[in-house]
């Protein structure tokens, strides 16, 4: 059984704000979990189309440029 992202996501996110991190790897606590679910959300898209960045970037509704500079800054 595939575990439900949005609440790993959730699980996380209690997690970090039960602790009081104001900060994760040197990011604010949004950017960090905002970062981790795009990075998630990205990388599933891209295999479902086979790594077509058309394809990938239409199902996102963002442009291939946008998707090409998020695919170098997550290194996917």
């Amino acid at each position: 059984m595939t575990p439900d992202p949005a609440r790993t996501i959730a699980r996380a996110v209690e997690m970090i704000v039960q602790d009081g991190q104001i900060t994760v790897s040197g990011r604010t606590v949004h950017r960090y979990v905002v970062g981790l679910a795009e990075r998630q959300l990205i990388e599933a898209t891209l295999r479902r189309h086979r790594g077509n960045q058309v394809a990938t970037a239409i199902a996102l509704g963002i442009n291939r440029a946008t998707l090409r500079k998020k695919i170098r800054l997550y290194a996917l």
